[in-house]
């Protein structure tokens, strides 16, 4: 990790006298004696806060930040507005920019990461590093209003938020490099299923704990549950600590939202399944796209042992179709809006399809918009109560044949582009172009004759996966991985896999694989890179 240069910042001191450039004003800046309603009005929940985090160790952390760790919504009555203020000691780890007083930064951030202890809520589940959500959604957005171009560039001047949270990265990987590495040989059973909605949506399925989480991610969670690759944001969770893992070079249009999301990721291509999930009974959490919030939970039903343990990803079971991408059809975002539309379903043994007579005007409505999702539209019909083993089986084969989305390893997510004047870029249908960076091409996709209106573009990568992150591209296999002799674009776990794939695809496949391999080789060549 970089070292941060912090020198210039060295001068900023905090006394304990009263004077207004050590302190914080936390409730704005009229002077005007708000009355006891106004009190009251400013002491009720957020509707932006975790209602489920304990407040008693929060509590506790006022002895050891050293200053008076009432929420930053509190005011004194009797105090003018001019002159309510909380005093704070200077940060022990974190480096404020000078121009940075503080304001509406949470106490938390003031302590020292090392002595720092993640809270959990009420289930005793830990989630985003431990760290309390904010009392008040405002504070929140207004820090961010007033501070965000102080901390730029983000990988060179971060926020003391991501300061700290970066530690919090530095001491989860030490404890990770010292967890049992026999795990990461033996395949596990694992259950996924949405949180909060009914009929419950799930998935069976196993995979090897060798698997890295940004893999896990893109080529077997994502086809599985029937999102779509490369296209939004996503991170998991440790419920055991509240660690957030995530692809820290994504391009996503949601990874805006990051600060509401702990703040800073650890690299999730640099650590696997079996350094996380270890037993019967362990779990992750997992947010799919930081927009809309598509909330699951991913717990080990069994660990196999060494000996049935032979690395391969197979789906086993599950259950109703995922939601349409972007919530399109819903009347708002995530797990609850999509609750609504189940809750208006006949029951599944009445159900014929959804085109089925006395359907609501509301499901109606719904399914037709849910058609224009990009999860939906290629199917011409969105179906909740659609589920195949086989038909979701093979989006995981074609997944697992496929190079890795470069949104979440070096940008290149998928994106709507919206013209505005000028030529045409792409009429209907897809095409390729090269792009400045060697072994990548940019895939546009109009869905307009003319070209004139918005279409989707994506960076798609032409060089073989690295071998950290790569698969078997027969059967999800990361063990013992060697390359086809003649392509040297597919890997393999062993004879067998290669014998089995030659016959179902890369028969057709190979030679002309072989020819990208070796343009790619050329063009890196001729760039200098």
């Amino acid at each position: 990790m970089s070292v941060i240069d912090y020198s210039k910042w060295d001068h900023l001191n905090v006394s304990s006298d009263g004077s207004d450039d050590n302190e914080w004003d936390t409730c704005g800046d009229d002077d005007e004696e708000e009355s006891s309603d106004d009190v009251e009005r400013e002491t009720c929940v957020s509707p932006f806060s975790n209602q489920g985090m304990r407040q008693l160790p929060r509590e506790t952390l006022q002895g050891s930040i050293g200053f008076d760790c009432v929420p930053l919504t509190v005011r004194d009555p009797k105090m003018p507005a001019s002159k309510r203020r909380k005093k704070v000691g200077k940060p022990k780890f974190v480096k404020l920019h000078p121009l940075d007083n503080g304001k509406y930064l949470d106490p938390v951030f003031y302590m020292n990461p090392d002595d720092f202890v993640p809270l959990c809520n009420e289930d005793g589940v830990f989630c985003k590093w431990g760290i309390p959500e904010a009392e008040n959604g405002m504070d929140l957005m207004n820090r961010q209003i007033a501070v965000q171009s102080l901390y730029w560039p983000r990988d060179t001047k971060p926020t003391p938020e991501v300061q700290f949270v970066r530690r919090l990265i530095e001491i989860k990987a030490k404890k990770l490099e010292v967890r049992d590495p026999q795990y990461l040989s033996l395949d596990f059973i694992l259950k996924i299923r949405m949180n909060g909605n009914v009929p419950e949506i799930w998935r069976r399925f196993k995979v090897s704990g060798g698997v890295t989480l940004n893999t896990f991610q893109d080529k077997i969670v994502t086809p599985i549950m029937g999102w779509v690759r490369n296209y939004h944001a996503y991170y998991f969770t440790d419920r055991s600590d509240g660690a957030v893992f995530g692809p820290v070079k994504s391009d996503a249009i949601d990874m805006c939202w990051i600060y509401l999301n702990g703040w800073e990721f650890f690299d999730d291509t640099k650590v696997r399944l079996g350094q996380i999930l270890q037993k019967k009974g362990d779990a992750l959490n997992y947010i799919y796209d930081m927009g809309d919030k598509w909330d699951h939970e991913i717990v080990v039903e069994k660990v196999l042992s060494a000996e049935e343990s032979n690395g391969s990803c197979e789906v086993i079971a599950g259950e109703m179709r995922c939601p349409p991408e972007d919530s399109n059809g819903l009347e708002g975002k995530g797990n609850d809006f999509y609750q609504d539309l189940l809750d208006e379903l006949p029951p599944k043994k009445l159900w014929k399809g959804p085109n089925m007579k006395h359907l609501s005007s509301k499901l109606k409505i719904a399914f037709d918009v849910a058609c224009t999702a990009l999860n939906v539209k290629k199917y011409h019909k969105f179906d909740p109560y659609e589920f195949s083993v086989s038909d979701t089986q093979r989006a995981l084969k074609t997944a697992l044949n496929s190079t890795a989305s470069t949104g979440s390893t070096g940008g290149g997510s998928k994106k709507f582009i919206h013209k505005i004047g000028g030529e045409p870029d792409c009429r209907k249908g897809a095409k390729s172009k090269p792009t400045s960076t060697p072994g990548e091409q940019c895939i546009r996709t109009s869905e307009y004759p003319c070209g004139f209106g918005p279409y989707m573009e994506e960076i798609q990568s032409l060089k073989r996966d690295q071998k950290p992150v790569a698969l078997c591209s027969n059967c999800g296999s990361p063990n013992k991985l060697h390359m086809c002799s003649a392509c040297h674009m597919v890997r393999y776990c062993g004879r067998e896999c290669q014998k089995a794939h030659w016959k179902q695809t890369h028969k057709d496949e190979c030679k002309k694989l072989a020819k990208q391999h070796k343009q790619v080789k050329r063009d890196i060549k001729a760039s200098g890179k």
